[in-house]
């Protein structure tokens, strides 16, 4: 049952929510019109259509060799996890490599998926960019297609779901207990996502909020598969939102404290703000709460201190 509990709060606080925020602001590109305004940037009414499709080196480089670097880092976490059984000291990353190589996969067959069930076209097919779908048609009803020949094969965009599978690398950093590598992973799949995706939208492909679903598609694949590995990790379950709560509450606290001894109207510290006070002074290191001066914060910690000897005189 706690291993239940443990991935339940796992993916209500590291995956869900994430998921729902690129959902719910794909939507909005959709619903706000701002998906076809980006796409009349793009098309050249003169010529009948999206002159970027016709560089080659755009096509070559952008539509084909980009592609390369997931399927590498694909090859690369297939290779140590089969090393693993023949190299002793791979063995630690066995199941954290047989994670990644799954979410490389995974991740890009869903949006692959994806495509072949929901009916949205892609611009360059809509008659109002010189093709045959009717872009109202295709959103008047619900939007899985009712059949495989009805499908418009363009949401989501394949293009960016390879780029954002490599952000299967930041939960592979969870995992190996690297917060560097966590952050990296995460920095480099959404720009990666992000360019891929970009080169399809000035190409007349995909619509950014295309892009977006991808992007919530990856991700929830990869945090489903890390679930076995990160949901019993202390501090992978921890909420995002908790998160930046905890944060908030720690800067209004050093303000309330900082306040105080400007105006004199020293309080103790109430029994809500003794576990805070430990709380904020984990999570920051060396800094004011600790009693520790710094270079960038030392008129803080003067006024801290101010604070402590008052109190406690």
């Amino acid at each position: 049952m706690s291993r239940i509990v443990e991935g339940a709060r796992y993916l209500a606080g590291s995956v869900l929510p994430v998921v729902a925020g690129l959902g719910l602001l794909a939507y909005a590109l959709h619903t706000s019109g701002l998906d076809m305004r980006v796409a009349d940037a793009f098309y050249d009414p003169a010529l009948g259509r999206f002159p970027w499709r016709d560089i080659i080196w755009l096509e070559v480089v952008g539509h084909h060799l980009l592609k390369l670097a997931p399927a590498l880092a694909c090859g690369a976490a297939l290779l140590v996890a089969l090393g693993s059984y023949v190299v002793p000291s791979w063995r630690r990353w066995r199941a954290n490599a047989w994670a990644l190589t799954a979410a490389l996969l995974l991740g890009p067959a869903l949006v692959t998926w994806l495509k072949s069930v929901t009916v949205a076209h892609c611009p360059w097919d809509l008659s109002r960019f010189g093709g045959y779908a009717d872009f109202a048609q295709d959103y008047a009803g619900p939007w899985l297609a009712p059949s495989p020949a009805q499908a418009g094969r363009c949401l989501p965009s394949g293009h960016a779901g390879a780029g954002f599978a490599l952000l299967s690398l930041s939960f592979a950093g969870a995992a190996a207990g690297s917060a560097r590598w966590r952050r990296w992973g995460a920095i480099v799949g959404a720009v990666a996502g992000t360019v891929f995706g970009m080169v399809r939208i000035v190409q007349g492909a995909h619509f950014p909020s295309h892009v977006l679903w991808s992007a919530a598609a990856c991700w929830l694949v990869a945090g489903v598969v890390y679930l076995p590995l990160l949901a019993s990790r202390k501090g992978c379950a921890s909420s995002l939102f908790s998160i930046a709560i905890s944060k908030l509450q720690c800067v209004a606290f050093k303000k309330s404290r900082a306040r105080s001894a400007t105006t004199k109207l020293i309080t103790p510290l109430s029994s809500g703000e003794q576990p805070l006070k430990a709380s904020c002074a984990r999570a920051e290191g060396p800094n004011l709460l600790t009693n520790t001066p710094t270079n960038s914060s030392m008129k803080d910690w003067v006024a801290s201190t101010s604070v402590k000897s008052s109190v406690t005189s």
